[in-house]
C-alpha cells in the first residue's frame, strides 16, 4: 500500500520499491511450482477446498483448477508491470527534478526565439 501511495506520487522510492515486489512475486510463483513438494502440496489444498466447496453447493463444480493455471497467468501480468516500470522509469526522476526547490525551468532548444531559427 505505502509503495502505490509512493508511486502516485511519483516518488523514486515508490519505483523501486514496487520494482522489488514484483521481482519478489515472480521468484514466489516460480518456487511454488519449481520445488515438487510445494506443487503437490499446493495442489492437495486446491482440491481440499474444491472438496469443502462442493459439499455446499447443490452441483458439484466439475472443474480442478490446476495449479500450472495460476502460473501461467502470474508470469505474464508480472512482465508487464516490470515492463511498463522499467520503460517509465523517467517519469520519476523527471517529476524529482521538478519539485526540487531551486530547480532552474527547463530551456527551449528550438523555441521561436533560439539562436538555431534565427541564423
Amino acid at each position: 500500500m505505502v509503495a502505490a501511495v509512493a508511486m502516485l506520487k511519483l516518488k523514486k522510492w515508490g519505483l523501486f520499491a514496487t520494482i522489488g515486489l514484483q521481482c519478489l512475486a515472480g521468484v514466489n510463483a516460480a518456487l511454488l511450482m519449481g520445488i515438487p513438494g510445494h506443487r503437490a502440496r499446493f495442489q492437495q489444498m486446491m482440491e481440499t477446498m474444491t472438496a469443502s466447496m462442493n459439499a455446499r453447493l447443490p452441483e458439484p463444480v466439475p472443474f480442478v483448477f490446476p495449479a500450472w493455471i495460476g502460473l501461467a497467468m502470474a508470469f505474464p501480468v508480472i512482465l508487464v508491470i516490470l515492463w511498463f516500470l522499467v520503460a517509465r522509469r523517467r517519469a520519476f526522476a523527471s517529476a524529482a527534478q521538478e519539485l526540487a526547490p531551486g530547480a532552474s525551468k527547463p530551456t527551449q532548444r528550438f523555441g521561436r526565439n533560439s539562436a538555431l531559427q534565427r541564423a
